[in-house]
C-alpha cells in the first residue's frame, strides 16, 4: 500500500516555510533604530537665579528621531521624580517644532532639564 501525506502535512510546510521567511527578513533588516534622541540645554541669558535654557535636539539625531525634555528638581535628587505638570509628562522636540512653552525656558537655578 503506497504512502499517502495526510492533509495536514502540506498545511506545516507552509507554515514552516512562512515563519522562516519571516525570521529571514527580520535578520536581513536589522534592528530598528530609536524613535528617541538625546537634547542639548544651553544657557542663554542669566538674571540673578533665573536662566534662560536653550533646548535643542542632538547634532546626531535624524529627522524622525524626537527628543523628550522635562524639568526636575534639583533639590530632592535620589528622591522620585515630581514632574511640574503631572498630567502632561515630557515635552517633545522634534526637527522643526517643540511643544515646551516659551516661559518654561525660564528656569530656577535649583532646577535641571532631564532628556
Amino acid at each position: 500500500m503506497p504512502h499517502r501525506l495526510s492533509q495536514e502535512a502540506p498545511l506545516k510546510l507552509t507554515l514552516a516555510l512562512l515563519s522562516g521567511g519571516a525570521l529571514l527578513l527580520a535578520s536581513l533588516t536589522g534592528p530598528k533604530p530609536s524613535p528617541y534622541c538625546p537634547a542639548t540645554v544651553l544657557t542663554d541669558y542669566t538674571i540673578g537665579i533665573l536662566y534662560y535654557a536653550v533646548v535643542e535636539r542632538a547634532p546626531s539625531c535624524t529627522v524622525a528621531q524626537v527628543a523628550r525634555v522635562r524639568k526636575a528638581s534639583g533639590l530632592n535628587k535620589g528622591a522620585n521624580y515630581r514632574p511640574i505638570f503631572p498630567l502632561k509628562g515630557a515635552w517633545v522636540l522634534t526637527w522643526d517644532t517643540s511643544t515646551i512653552p516659551d516661559r518654561a525656558h525660564w528656569t530656577l537655578s535649583t532646577w535641571t532639564w532631564e532628556y
